[in-house]
């Protein structure tokens, strides 16, 4: 029997799982689920026993090389359906040397697909906002059409990367590596937006192969290859809204000590800094993820990017909004107090957002109303949660 470390088999966060499942053809195709462990971007689950059914069944997926899938729709609205497929214990052992490891992630698009994909139109730009890696540099040949290739320091080497596929009518974008790496054999990402009845939705499917020869440590580069901001897709979303969105800063004073404030906005459960909510459904995930609701029946759908106790500081996001004029919103709200306001028992607040405006509003439109609603917070906050 495959011995798997605990990360991979730690599905014990929601109590719905059945047993269930089908074989997939050749190649394990686990898609992503509440899973503690991501891949690059992806929770790859294998899983020992006789398989793992959520929700309701799907009859194929043709799209995934499937006979037999099963979905469940997170409970936001933006949330991933996510699958996990039962395979044999010969496709089980994805640790076997050589083999293909396949995820395939979907997501429901807070923007539309327009919106999203002109997050590829400059392919340097866009691998440079996504990998943070050192020396990111376009190679002499095209510059953003298929056939260019960037590359980056990479695990003490350079790793490059071809464009493959644009299909800007059919809106599908692939890369790989032509070359081995540190990590990789074999590497392909590929993206595809499509419209769908419930709205515009992104899938992303890498296909890799670990180049590591040793069993044990390709279980560790599995164990431990996490990216910081959870799905890939998300953060193409992040890139657009970073790149083209409209930043506002605010700053203000609470006259509350500092560590108590925290402990009331930190606090993924709590609605207490949230003006005029009344309700909310948490689930911390990875990642951590909630639905606040408001009177008449309004509520965001909100995704927590980071959050670091030592700065007191914290980002989110909200995908979903029937009250705010806007696609996609990115907060940050960052703690701070001078050794005379710690006496004092003040605490400075400072507070970022971009957003996206509905494409159906105008921006300074929009503009205004955001601002003009975080200002009415803000002194509501000042009010409200003054010791």
């Amino acid at each position: 029997a495959i011995q798997y470390p605990k990360p991979f088999c730690d599905l014990s966060r929601r109590s719905n799982y059945e047993t269930a499942g089908k074989k997939s053809r050749s190649r394990t195709h686990l898609k992503t689920f509440r899973a503690p462990m991501a891949f690059l971007g992806f929770s790859v689950v294998p899983h020992p026993s006789a398989g793992i059914r959520i929700g309701s069944p799907v009859n194929s997926c043709p799209a995934l090389g499937l006979r037999k899938a099963y979905w469940h729709q997170n409970s936001g609205p933006r949330g991933l359906r996510r699958q996990v497929v039962r395979a044999t214990a010969a496709q089980e052992d994805i640790l076997a040397f050589g083999h293909h490891i396949t995820a395939v992630d979907r997501m429901k698009l807070p923007i539309s697909i327009d919106r999203f994909w002109s997050g590829f139109d400059d392919f340097l730009e866009l691998q440079k906002g996504l990998s943070l890696h050192e020396n990111t540099r376009l190679e002499p040949g095209p510059k953003n059409g298929v056939g260019a290739v960037i590359s980056f320091d990479f695990l003490g080497g350079r790793t490059y990367e071809t464009l493959q596929i644009k299909d800007d009518v059919n809106k599908i974008w692939k890369i790989d590596i032509p070359r081995p790496n540190a990590l990789f054999s074999f590497y392909e990402a590929t993206v595809k937006a499509y419209e769908t009845p419930e709205g515009p939705e992104a899938s992303m499917a890498l296909d890799v192969v670990l180049v590591e020869p040793d069993r044990e440590k390709r279980q560790a580069v599995l164990a431990t290859s996490q990216t910081p901001r959870g799905t890939r897709i998300r953060e193409l979303i992040d890139f657009v809204l970073e790149r083209d969105g409209t930043h506002l800063d605010f700053s203000f004073t609470v006259r509350r000590d500092i560590d108590s404030l925290w402990g009331i906005v930190s606090d993924w459960n709590s609605i207490e800094w949230v003006e005029n909510a009344t309700a909310v459904e948490a689930d911390m995930g990875p990642p951590a993820t909630r639905t606040v609701y408001f009177p008449g029946g309004a509520k965001t759908f909100e995704v927590r990017n980071k959050i670091s106790e030592e700065d007191k500081t914290f980002t989110y996001t909200i995908e979903s909004s029937a009250g705010m004029p806007v696609d996609v919103y990115k907060g940050t709200m960052s703690l701070s107090a001078t050794e005379e306001q710690k006496s004092a028992g003040e605490t400075t607040v400072k507070y970022s957002v971009v957003f996206l405006a509905k494409e159906s509003v105008d921006l300074a439109e929009a503009t205004r109303s955001v601002k003009q609603g975080l200002e009415n917070r803000f002194v509501w906050t000042q009010k409200t949660l003054a010791a």
